[in-house]
């Protein structure tokens, strides 16, 4: 699978804001769990911090390598700690090192610190709240 933003890491800054296009993504109703729609029925858009928290919140919620329509960067590994002996620090240190990778491939994050996300739209940190069933 092609590595969706392989045309914006050859050659671009990923910190700078003028050489990235805007983010775009489907609005995301989190309280519902649904993507938003208008009132013709039609999608909406939203664009900078409000479409990195839908792009953040649905790679959280996406087992890494499970699904083909994704590219294998995409997501995080988290199933093979569900279930398991209570965590440990190594356990919980591989959880958030895979949470960074995960996040890490995103160009419009500027930094992550303690799994706390920063944009290249503003200094402050963007709060994604994501549950995942064990189903």
């Amino acid at each position: 699978m092609a590595d969706p933003f392989v045309a914006l890491a050859s050659g671009a800054d990923a910190s700078s804001r003028e050489t990235l296009p805007l983010l775009s993504e489907y609005g995301y109703d989190f309280e519902k769990h649904r993507f938003r729609y208008d009132e013709n029925g039609n999608n909406i858009t939203v664009t900078e911090d409000e479409a990195l928290k839908v792009w953040i919140y649905k790679a959280l919620m996406t087992e890494r390598y499970r699904y083909l329509a994704y590219h294998d960067e995409y997501g995080i590994t988290i199933e093979p700690y569900q279930g398991t002996m209570p965590n440990s620090v190594y356990t919980a240190d591989q959880i958030c090192q895979n949470i960074r990778e995960g996040l890490a491939v995103n160009p419009y994050i500027a930094r992550i610190n303690r799994v706390d996300v920063t944009s290249i739209y503003s200094d402050e940190s963007i709060t994604v709240a994501a549950e995942r069933s064990l189903a």
